[in-house]
């Protein structure tokens, strides 16, 4: 014997154990293990990583029933079931599933086995099983974002066309809230505003019963939260860090909160802030009363500032998900632009307001004021010359002041006009209400139509900004609430009387039915006043058409060309 065929086995071993080192390695690089498993005697081959992945010490021995233990109760009765056919069927093997480790965490994991026969005939299956945990996680994640960048574009989209449609900057917080109960899958919502000032939280707005209520029309016991709350563990780390909070069991002895979402946070008893300040058991109660169970509380950040907070209900138990979080911590920001619209609108109708009464004001006091006091001072000088025996001079003095009232008279007309809405101040009513529907729909969807019919007579100075008003308020309403893709307007003059016309072809609504809002109940009041008649066609899913016609008084002339 050579000593080449002496070291002939010896390089084999060599290359058999590096071979195996090799994919001892490759197999934990990739957490892919390999296994065996011979059916009729139920033995089972493991290799390194596969004890490794089913967390077994090497000095246990593979066997079914460790298996089985390991797998996730909710899909044990599947891996059973697939076990089962393979053995019988003599099928491959291919099934994913999970695993419960004994420290409570979670893998996924993928087996794939081929079938084949040993020397004997015997059935067995060679395979492998891979470690997908990670690849199911960034799934996961993958979904999860792509859930919440849908949900943000579908609420950016919703609250960009609430802000092309909406006419009223203070209904576009009720499209948001909306739009969070409905991507929440929520009960209800509130939105609550901080008030350094008054040490408060204030009641911004509710949607309870699909209601939405401002502070100033909300049934609720609690409209304002005291800034002692701000003591509590949770509410000061909330307001310090802009983090959410998690209220459950509302309404129970063992209702409690806490900050974030981590399984380790610590939880704190909601009755030790009951004690603080009535308003916070009130509203505990308020919560119970329409069935509340939970609260997502999430915060609304003006300049990296707490502002206020979303409270968005749930009636169950709930465990959020950190997709969810997201979203509501986007609706909630959209909420406080909302808000902040809101409060920038009043203020400046505020300003315009009182801008006008000075400028009302001023004109009053320059024409008015002075014409009427020249109207005096000539009466009272006539009074004089007629005191005094002189006629032609009283009757002059009484000339003057006549001549001084027809032009305070006059004033006081102009002051009047000048109060008209400035559209009819520019042109007539048809071509108001034209423009007027011109310059909302355009940018959206809606098609509108309008057409004037008969000869054009003008109305009364009260009834034209009458029916501009109704026309506003129609064409809102067909937008914000019937979501119309057409309407169509026509103003008919026959002989004298006038006859205004509007259809969509939107959701629709009952008539006869009570309605919260004050836009019908306003038409009707408009109506009334000019002495005309209303009439209302509209069912659920069947578009709306309303008519309105007046009497058109003889006195006033055609408007000209």
């Amino acid at each position: 014997m050579t000593a080449r065929d002496t070291d002939e086995p010896t390089r084999t071993t060599e290359l058999l154990r590096r071979s195996e080192a090799y994919l001892t390695e490759a197999q934990a690089l990739s957490r892919t293990g390999s296994l065996g498993w011979v059916v009729a005697t139920g033995e089972l081959f493991w290799s390194p990583e596969t004890y490794c992945i089913l967390g077994y010490e090497a000095s246990v021995k593979p066997s079914l029933d460790g298996v089985l233990k390991r797998v996730h109760p909710e899909d044990l009765a599947l891996v059973q079931q697939t076990l089962e056919r393979v053995s019988r069927d003599g099928t491959s093997l291919d099934v994913e599933h999970r695993l419960l480790m004994p420290d409570g965490n979670v893998k996924h994991v993928h087996v794939v086995a081929r079938p084949a026969t040993d020397a004997a005939g015997k059935l067995e299956f060679v395979g492998a099983v891979m470690d997908i945990t990670e690849r199911k996680r960034a799934a996961e994640a993958l979904r999860a974002s792509e859930h919440l960048a849908r949900g943000q574009l579908e609420a950016v989209t919703r609250t960009l066309d609430a802000l092309a449609r909406e006419a009223d900057p203070d209904k576009l917080l009720e499209h948001v809230m909306r739009t969070i109960i409905e991507q929440s899958h929520a009960h209800s919502v509130s939105v609550w505003e901080r008030n350094d000032e008054s040490a408060v939280l204030d009641l911004v707005a509710v949607i309870e019963d699909g209601r939405f209520q401002t502070r100033s029309d909300a049934l609720h016991p609690a409209a304002r939260l005291p800034i002692l709350m701000q003591t509590s563990p949770v509410w000061s780390e909330v307001l310090r860090t802009g983090r959410h909070a998690e209220l459950v069991d509302i309404g129970n002895e063992s209702a409690r909160m806490r900050v974030g979402s981590d399984p380790d946070a610590t939880w704190y008893p909601i009755a030790d802030d009951a004690d603080a300040d009535p308003a916070i058991g009130l509203l505990q109660k308020h919560l119970a009363g329409h069935g509340v169970h939970a609260v997502l509380a999430v915060p609304m950040l003006l300049a990296g500032r707490v502002a206020g907070i979303v409270a968005v209900r749930f009636e169950l138990q709930r465990n959020f998900g950190q997709e969810e979080i997201d979203l509501n911590r986007a609706l909630a920001q959209q909420a406080m632009l909302a808000v902040h619209l809101m409060r920038l609108s009043r203020q400046s109708r505020l300003a315009a307001v009182m801008a006008e009464r000075n400028r009302v004001a001023r004109d009053i006091h320059d024409t008015l004021a002075q014409g009427l006091t020249g109207v005096v001072v000539q009466l009272e000088a006539a009074a004089d010359a007629a005191a005094g025996g002189l006629a032609t001079e009283a009757e002059a003095h009484i000339g003057r002041a006549r001549d001084l009232a027809r032009e305070s008279l006059k004033e006081a007309r102009r002051s009047v006009l000048a109060l008209r809405p400035q559209a009819l101040e520019q042109s007539n009513l048809c071509d108001a209400l034209q423009a007027m529907i011109r310059k909302m729909t355009s940018g959206t969807t809606t098609h509108a139509s309008f057409r004037v019919s008969g000869e054009p007579r003008a109305l009364p100075a009260n009834w034209e900004e009458n029916l501009l008003r109704m026309g506003q308020e129609l064409v809102t309403n067909a937008l914000r609430h019937a979501r119309a893709k057409t309407i169509d307007a026509q103003i008919v003059f026959a002989g004298d009387t006038f006859r205004f016309e509007f259809r969509d072809d939107g959701r629709g609504f009952d008539p006869a039915a009570r309605h919260d809002g004050l836009g019908l109940q306003g038409i009707r009041e408009r109506v009334d006043d000019m002495g005309g008649s209303l009439t209302i066609e509209s069912a659920p899913g069947a578009g709306t058409a309303i008519a309105i016609v007046v009497h058109q008084p003889s006195a006033h002339p055609a408007w000209s060309a």
